[in-house]
C-alpha cells in the first residue's frame, strides 16, 4: 500500500470519526421535552435532527470510501477516490467554520468537533489531490515480456502453473 493510500484512510477514518462525534451532539441535543398543561410529551427538533443526521450519513460515506480505496478495486481508480476525496474534504471545510461559528442549531460545546473538521477537511481535499496526480512511469515497475523472469529463469525455462 502505498503512502497516498494510507494517509487517505487515516484521514478518513479521522474525518468519519469527527462527523460520528458531531452528528451524536446534534442528534443527543435534538428531542426536547415540554409541560404541556401537566403532561410531559417529548418531541424532535427537526433542525436539529436533521443536522445529526447528515453528520452520520457523511461519516458512513467518508469511513466507508476510505475504507474502499485500499482494496484492489480502489487501488485502480486512485483518481475517482482522489475526487470523491478533496469533495468530503470541502464539504467538511463549509461545515467545519458553520458548526463553530453557531450558526448550526444548538450546537454549543463543540470547539473541538468544528475544529476538527476544518484541519481534516483541509487535510482530505490536499490528499485528495495527491491521490488525483498520475504517478510517473520512472515509480512504477515495468514487467517486459521475453526478459528473464523468476529467479533467473527464461521464459521458456519458467514451470508451468
Amino acid at each position: 500500500m502505498n503512502t497516498r493510500v494510507t494517509t487517505g484512510v487515516v484521514l478518513g477514518v479521522l474525518g468519519a470519526a469527527l462527523d460520528f462525534n458531531s452528528g451524536y451532539l446534534f442528534l443527543s441535543r435534538s428531542i426536547m421535552t415540554t409541560n404541556d398543561m401537566g403532561v410531559m410529551t417529548s418531541h424532535y427538533n427537526m433542525p436539529v435532527f436533521d443536522w445529526g443526521v447528515v453528520l452520520v450519513l457523511l461519516g458512513l460515506l467518508v469511513l466507508g470510501t476510505s475504507l474502499i480505496s485500499m482494496t484492489s478495486s480502489g487501488m485502480r481508480r486512485m483518481r475517482s477516490f482522489g475526487i470523491l476525496m478533496a469533495v468530503y474534504g470541502v464539504v467538511m471545510l463549509v461545515i467545519g467554520p458553520f458548526m463553530y461559528s453557531s450558526m448550526t442549531p444548538m450546537m454549543t460545546g463543540a470547539t473541538f468537533s468544528s475544529v476538527g473538521m476544518i484541519v481534516v477537511g483541509a487535510a482530505m481535499i490536499v490528499n485528495g489531490v495527491l491521490m488525483m496526480r498520475k504517478r510517473s512511469k520512472r515509480m512504477t515497475p515495468q514487467i517486459k515480456s521475453g526478459q528473464e523472469g523468476q529467479a533467473g529463469q527464461s521464459g521458456t525455462q519458467r514451470p508451468a502453473i
